[in-house]
């Protein structure tokens, strides 16, 4: 097996993202070598996908990276990506948050490698799509985050739906700061989401759309 390497993508979680208890790991060899082998000077880190796109996916679904290589690249790009473009699309921070639950999961041991891996994977191909499935529906960027948002609890919700509730939250702009257009806006938000999903999902849902991030639109 080859420690060298192993030791060195120890070192690397170590220093950037302690994504994972990875000393739990190693056995006393790989923890000998560590010490004795490796250089003084920082390890270079997996190369990175830079810019995410599909051909570069596809690449580093492709490449003979560890499993938890890739983990490393796919989370610190997500992590990228919704903190420089999450402004502009809301729909992103749901995605960042599924990212990072992906990690503590991870990090708890209640997922293995491979499965931690796909959702990651799973995760970067849904704000890949999302762009391209915006324009098709025809829908502003605050009309799909709450689209996305619905379709995860609700497989049946429609586009028409989604812009229904995004109308209701124009009607009440400063809801944020205002109790009062917070407490209508979260009524009409009831009586929209009643026939889509029911009393009690209405309610939990009711909250997370009231907790998205909305944009400023023309």
């Amino acid at each position: 097996e080859d420690y060298q390497a192993l030791a060195e993508l120890y070192a690397i979680v170590r220093r950037d993202l302690d994504l994972v208890p990875v000393d739990h790991e190693l056995t006393a060899k790989t923890k000998a070598l560590l010490r004795s082998r490796t250089s003084s000077s920082a390890p270079t880190a997996p190369e990175a996908v830079r810019e995410l796109s599909l051909e570069r996916l596809q690449a580093l679904k492709n490449s003979r990276l560890s499993s938890l290589a890739k983990i490393i690249n796919l989370r610190k790009l997500l992590s990228l990506t919704v903190e420089t473009k999450a402004r502009q699309e809301p729909h992103l921070v749901s995605i960042g948050e599924r990212a990072e639950e992906v990690a503590r999961e991870y990090e708890a041991r209640h997922v293995a490698t491979q499965q931690a891996l796909d959702e990651y994977e799973k995760l970067a191909e849904e704000y890949l799509h999302a762009s391209e499935e915006r324009q098709r529906l025809g829908l502003g960027s605050n009309a799909f985050a709450i689209y996305q948002e619905l379709r995860r609890q609700v497989v049946t919700a429609s586009p028409q739906q989604a812009q229904a509730l995004d109308e209701a939250f124009k009607r009440y702009p400063d809801y944020e700061w205002n109790p009062s257009q917070e407490s209508h806006l979260r009524a009409e938000l009831y009586r929209l989401l009643y026939p889509v999903c029911g009393v009690t999902l209405a309610v939990s849902l009711a909250s997370k759309l009231l907790r998205l991030e909305r944009v400023k639109e023309a």
